[in-house]
């Protein structure tokens, strides 16, 4: 595995890394909050015990029929004690040969009895698509609801969330440096998917974790919890990408010709300019129009505009190259607000270059401490920011020959590849927008300790003294012979 690669896939917060989520005890009594389980400051309520399913009962061995009594009054005689009695006893000849039968091992001996928590299954088995805010209070599902609507602001939307949970159930914990996969060069495939993605849910997700056993055996559940989670992720990147719509103009300053979004993207030269491969830029410029016209109609000369032919929109053209593609690649202002857009709330209107904020909805960065960036939300941005430019209406994976799940596995092949880049610009991204948090523990460096890590440092500096000195006069003493008192 390419070295720091999947740690950097989470979204790292305030208090670490990893979240744990405890489950409520009983729903009905204290519905769950709408919050995040384990981000939010109210002490969370004790799990409920664990309970293991009862042992399975061994099926009866099936008995041979009694052998058939005809002939000889002595033959018969010779059956009498093996048969069973009609009331259901034995005779001692029957005891004794059962005794001497050698017994059946029974198919669960060695096999461990997999543990479950039973509150935790119930809410599992309550994920319905479909339903409505009040079933899922009612259900004790809403916390998982909201979880799983970060999803795609954690790992992006190009997850089969059942091709995940099932690599992810059957491979966890058995992943191999010496695997044909992580030997270079890197190539991002379901491989990949199922450690970085799943790594992920799993530390997200309620009780995933200790209840990977029991999902194992349980495959229908698996299939119907990633249908569930594929559903509501996609409901929050709907989201997402309608309120980006109904702001990029404003985010961007164009201008009103291109309110209506079937105006935009190739249909006139000011969006198309924007979606043009950087590396056409010139082409572009020598003939908009007709360079528009091309793309639009498909014509077999004309210009293609594929998943690799990454667009002007992406790139910060003060830092870009020519004849290089790497330099200023996904830092441009666009991707930047869009994405503060998304995690930060509305801050634009969509008419005005003015600020204007919404009172009484807190941002989603806010809500829920975010305050880094991974790969997987970069790519994110990017895509739907070129969704708010194109001129489709709905939202759909595929452009033209721009295919966002191609694209997806293009650029996550470029980070595996070259890790410095990856780490530069996380690092960028999450400075640019949660700079005020981000950069204090750095900006504590340079101050030096503070008062109480001084005081600290006193406390421990004075206990190793009052330790030395007991271990000096503890070893005088063992020196030191005993008096005889004079007889």
């Amino acid at each position: 595995m390419a070295g720091g690669f999947t740690g950097l896939m989470r979204v790292q917060r305030r208090k670490g890394s990893r979240t744990e989520h405890l489950l409520p005890v009983n729903p009905s009594s204290s519905p769950p909050s709408s919050s995040l389980p384990g981000r939010s400051p109210s002490p969370p309520s004790p799990p409920p015990p664990r309970l293991m399913p009862p042992p399975a009962l061994p099926s009866p061995e099936p008995r041979s029929p009694a052998p058939h009594a005809s002939g000889s009054s002595r033959h018969a005689r010779a059956h009498e004690g093996t048969r069973s009695r009609n009331d259901g006893t034995q005779s001692a000849e029957e005891d004794n040969a059962a005794e001497r039968r050698p017994r059946k091992k029974s198919k669960s001996v060695g096999k461990p009895v997999v543990q479950f928590d039973a509150h935790v299954v119930r809410l599992y088995e309550h994920l319905v698509l479909g339903s409505t805010k009040p079933q899922r209070i009612a259900d004790g599902t809403e916390f998982m609801y909201n979880i799983v609507r970060l999803f795609p602001r954690e790992i992006g939307c190009f997850v089969g969330y059942y091709q995940v949970l099932t690599d992810g159930l059957a491979k966890d914990g058995t992943y191999s440096p010496d695997d044909p996969e992580q030997q270079s060069p890197l190539v991002w495939s379901r491989y990949w998917e199922g450690i970085c993605y799943f790594d992920l849910i799993k530390s997200e997700f309620p009780g995933l974790e200790f209840h990977m056993p029991y999902l194992r055996r349980h495959p229908e559940l698996v299939n119907n919890m990633a249908k569930w989670m594929k559903a509501t992720a996609g409901k929050a990147r709907s989201d997402d990408a309608n309120r980006l719509k109904d702001n990029i103009r404003a985010i961007l300053g164009l201008s009103e010709e291109v309110e209506d979004k079937a105006q935009r993207g190739f249909s006139t030269p000011e969006t198309g300019r924007l979606l043009c491969p950087v590396t056409m830029l010139d082409r572009f410029d020598k003939d908009p129009y007709k360079f528009c016209r091309d793309v639009r109609d498909g014509v077999k000369t004309g210009p293609v505009v594929g998943s690799g032919d990454y667009p002007v929109l992406f790139y910060d053209m003060d830092l870009y190259v020519a004849g290089k593609s790497k330099p200023g690649l996904f830092k441009s202002q666009a991707l930047l607000n869009s994405a503060r857009l998304v995690f930060q709330g509305p801050t634009v209107a969509k008419s005005s270059g003015k600020k204007s904020k919404k009172k009484g909805k807190v941002a989603l960065a806010t809500k829920n401490n975010i305050c880094k960036i991974s790969t997987f939300v970069i790519i994110y941005i990017a895509v739907l920011t070129r969704f708010a430019i194109n001129a489709r209406t709905q939202w759909d994976n595929d452009d033209g020959d721009f295919i966002g799940q191609e694209f997806n596995t293009l650029v996550m092949t470029a980070f595996l590849e070259d890790d410095d880049w990856h780490d530069e610009l996380v690092e960028w991204w999450s400075q640019e927008l949660f700079g005020n948090k981000d950069s204090r523990t750095s900006r504590r460096a340079t101050n030096g300790p503070s008062a109480h890590d001084r005081l600290m440092l006193e406390i421990a500096q004075e206990k190793a003294e009052k330790a030395a000195a007991a271990a000096t006069a503890a070893a005088s003493a063992a020196r030191t012979p005993p008096r005889c008192s004079p007889t």
